[in-house]
């Protein structure tokens, strides 16, 4: 691909050149007797090129589904075949079907074993499917090849969290430059991880910054929120902000999301409004699944004896709330 690539530069550049500054057409007619043919070739190389590449995309799901994918294998080439199932299983992960697409991306990096891309993806379904040695492994092999695939570090921070690994996970994605919003993700996990190890003011920048970079996710905020109104440091509490932050997400999440409503109970309690506490945990306790009731009933009682919540290392939030990501297809 390379290679016809630049021999279409190369040749369009020659004749360019040559009718550009040849007046005479004395080197004109050699130019194009040797670079004609030569642009001509690289053509239709191309368009061969471009033509497995559909073909492959196209007919994946058909031959793949049917247990004749060998067939497309032969007629569009082993790394076309490899780069088009790639796609095809990036979409099984995005509609959930996270074990079929595992089988998929197996087939691929049968066919090529080289690509960060492929290991990354795999790895990514398997964290999705929560098989999280086999995803550890994965994108620990992506990131041999490529160690500074974005997608691997992720998903290997993401594995790492969910494995108890704080240090490892936070040691990934600190290595993301987080400037976008598709790495709120990214700054939340980190930000939590640092909860997780104590380390309160940098998991309040972390949520600060994955709030910022995606204000449209609540989970963020509520995390954020969560610290104001609880972190066993003085000096993180904010009562107020925990109230406007922790009201914001309610009304984002139109009362709907227990979680929320239960950290802006937490947040009047840290202001001393205890009255508004109890109000707003009572309606928690509405909103809680079964097996949280015994614990929002304690809060309820809590707030009624007049003492603030503080976060310990049993009342954390757990990350896997938060929706996990598809993988993308490549190309």
């Amino acid at each position: 691909m390379r290679f016809t690539i630049l021999n279409l530069l190369i040749a369009t550049t020659a004749i360019a050149l040559a009718v550009a500054f040849d007046l005479h057409g004395a080197i004109l007619s050699v130019v194009i007797a040797v670079f004609v043919p030569l642009l001509v070739v690289s053509v239709c190389f191309y368009s061969v090129y471009r033509f497995q590449m559909f073909t492959a995309n196209l007919l994946t799901p058909f031959f793949y589904s049917r247990g004749i994918f060998a067939v497309l294998r032969w007629t569009c080439g082993r790394r076309y075949s490899a780069w088009a199932l790639c796609n095809y299983a990036a979409r099984l992960s995005a509609n959930a079907r996270y074990n079929t697409a595992i089988e998929a991306y197996t087939r691929v990096l049968a066919y090529d074993d080289s690509s960060a891309d492929y290991w990354a993806h795999r790895g990514a379904a398997h964290y999705n499917a929560g098989n999280l040695h086999d995803a550890e492994s994965d994108l620990t092999q992506a990131l041999r090849i490529n160690p500074h695939r974005e997608v691997a570090l992720a998903y290997r921070g993401f594995t790492r969290m969910s494995l108890g690994k704080h240090r490892e996970a936070i040691d990934d994605l600190d290595q993301i430059r987080c400037e976008e919003s598709n790495h709120s993700l990214t700054a939340f996990y980190r930000g939590h991880a640092h909860e997780l190890l104590g380390e309160w003011h940098a998991a309040i920048d972390d949520y600060l910054l994955a709030h910022e970079l995606d204000p449209s996710e609540t989970t963020a905020a509520i995390s954020l929120a969560r610290l104001q109104a609880g972190c066993p440091l003085d000096d993180i509490r904010n009562g107020s902000k925990a109230v406007d932050n922790a009201f914001r997400m309610c009304v984002r999440t139109e009362w709907k999301d227990w979680i929320a409503v239960s950290i802006l109970a937490a947040a009047h309690a840290e202001e001393g409004n205890f009255e508004a506490a109890v109000q707003y945990a009572k309606q928690t306790l509405e909103l809680a699944p079964e097996e949280e009731r015994r614990k929002r009933q304690q809060r309820i009682e809590q707030f009624q004896n007049r003492k603030p919540f503080r976060i310990s290392e049993t009342g954390r939030v757990d990350p896997s709330r938060m929706e996990k990501d598809a993988t993308e297809p490549i190309g």
